[in-house]
């Protein structure tokens, strides 16, 4: 059970983030801020450095999984 509370601002989202990039990028409109270029590369380097946390890459999905 996932309490809509919990979840924080969902603009802050890691996930959230990286899906409204991935559409503004499908729709050509331009990246916003410097750190947009790479975000999937980002959530792997932010996600792979907690402990406890393991992330599968494939095919255009992330997968953040943990203990």
């Amino acid at each position: 059970l996932v309490v809509a509370e919990s979840l924080g601002p969902l603009r802050e989202n890691p996930f959230m983030r990286l899906e409204t990039e991935r559409r503004r990028l499908r729709q050509g409109l331009p990246e916003q801020g410097a750190g947009s270029a790479r975000p999937l590369q980002q959530l792997l380097e932010l996600y792979s450095a907690v402990p406890g946390i393991r992330t599968i890459r494939a095919d255009n999905i992330l997968i953040i999984e943990s203990q």
